[in-house]
């Protein structure tokens, strides 16, 4: 989490996080309070803060992880698996990202992707994306995950306890940042009135390269793999919009017609 005076950014992982973080510094004219790279809600925090989080395609998203680990050999699963002997699993390769997203979508294998997801006993009914987008967004989590018996439950704990109260998508990110910040302007302090999206494009983009894989994409994926991580990652897709649009549907405030982009 990174949180400001008046505003709080939960950065998930292969989000677009590097550019949230440098806007944000950017952008805003308050005192950096607390700074934990993909990390939980602090103790005491205000849940009265203004709070969004960054979201992903969950199928796009596991295919930015791969490809970070297989290319550079970081990053915190990399980290897991390589802990276990399971380092065979990055070659940089479409043919074995296959059965390396099988091994992390398989519940049997939750222990291998940190202690926290494994002792969370969530992982029958959620994938490890979904744990860390809750992990992120819910003070206290391990106590209120546990009196979860069923995808409902946990569904409607999610919806009652998160901390924050819009999103960016990275496949929108900046007119989403952009409307985000604009749609809470009275109640944070920026440096300069908010312009345009091309104007705070030009004063925060970032030059964040991956490593690429020949042929690697959603589109040479078998069905049956895709299914797979629609069915482990549902909470996501459902409360995103992803199993409606493959961009996402845009956050509560923008979702009224006022988004930027529809503005062009």
């Amino acid at each position: 989490m990174l949180e400001f005076e008046n505003i709080a950014f939960l950065d998930q992982q292969k989000t677009g996080t590097t550019t949230i973080l440098k806007a944000l510094r950017v952008l805003l004219d308050e005192e950096e309070i607390h700074l934990d790279r993909h990390g939980p809600v602090p103790r005491g925090f205000d849940r009265r803060k203004k709070c969004f989080v960054s979201v992903r395609d969950p199928l796009s998203l596991y295919i930015s992880l791969f490809k970070f680990g297989a290319t550079s050999k970081k990053g915190t699963l990399f980290k897991f698996l390589q802990k276990r002997q399971l380092s065979h699993y990055y070659e940089p390769t479409l043919e074995a990202f296959e059965p390396w997203l099988r091994f992390v979508l398989d519940p049997d294998n939750a222990a291998s992707m940190g202690s926290r997801y494994a002792r969370s006993n969530q992982a029958d009914r959620i994938g490890m994306l979904t744990f860390r987008v809750l992990y992120l967004s819910i003070p206290k989590l391990r106590s209120r995950i546990a009196e979860c018996d069923s995808g409902k439950a946990l569904e409607q704990m999610f919806e009652r306890e998160r901390i924050y109260s819009e999103y960016v998508r990275t496949e929108c990110l900046y007119d989403d940042l952009f409307g985000v910040l604009r749609h809470w302007k009275s109640g944070i302090k920026l440096k300069s009135s908010l312009t345009t999206v091309e104007d705070m494009i030009a004063e925060v983009k970032t030059l964040n390269v991956s490593g690429k894989i020949e042929r690697l994409s959603a589109d040479n994926l078998s069905p049956e793999l895709r299914e797979l991580v629609h069915k482990r990652e549902w909470l996501l897709y459902k409360t995103f919009g992803y199993d409606k649009n493959p961009l996402g549907a845009p956050t509560a405030c923008l979702a009224n017609g006022e988004h930027p982009a529809s503005q062009r």
